[in-house]
């Protein structure tokens, strides 16, 4: 087999995308900061919000690297809507798609939560 062949083939191989799920709230009744996302090699971020709160908002950050993280508000787009923000509020289930690439890490704050509980939960893909 010759090197172009070799260079076809391995041109045309399909890479399988690897994925990390992330639990940023689970079911909870406060107001939390939640988990972080060390974003390393993940191009991507789709993220869930549900539960049965009434009430809820949920801000979108990235934190940068210095010793004290920064977070700054990042946007994302609801996939249902095509709407672009650095929050949500209001009381539907909802999925968000982010950007991620090149950011340090990732926090999902909930501001409000209330009449019921909230999950917030995401999947990085590389």
């Amino acid at each position: 087999m010759g090197i172009e062949r070799i260079t076809e083939i391995m041109e045309s191989a399909v890479v399988p995308a690897v994925t990390s799920a992330v639990t940023f709230h689970s079911a909870i009744t406060q107001a939390a900061a939640g988990t972080i996302l060390t974003v390393g090699g993940y191009k991507t971020l789709k993220v869930s919000v549900y539960g049965t709160a009434t009430a809820r908002t949920v801000q979108f950050f990235a934190l940068n690297t210095n010793g004290t993280p920064d977070a700054i508000p990042i946007n994302g787009y609801n996939i249902s809507t095509l709407a672009v923000a650095t929050s949500t509020s209001g009381a539907t289930s909802e999925t968000w798609m982010f950007d991620i690439t090149g950011i340090y890490q990732i926090e999902m704050n909930v501001s409000v939560v209330s009449g019921g509980n909230l999950t917030v939960v995401g999947t990085a893909v590389s």
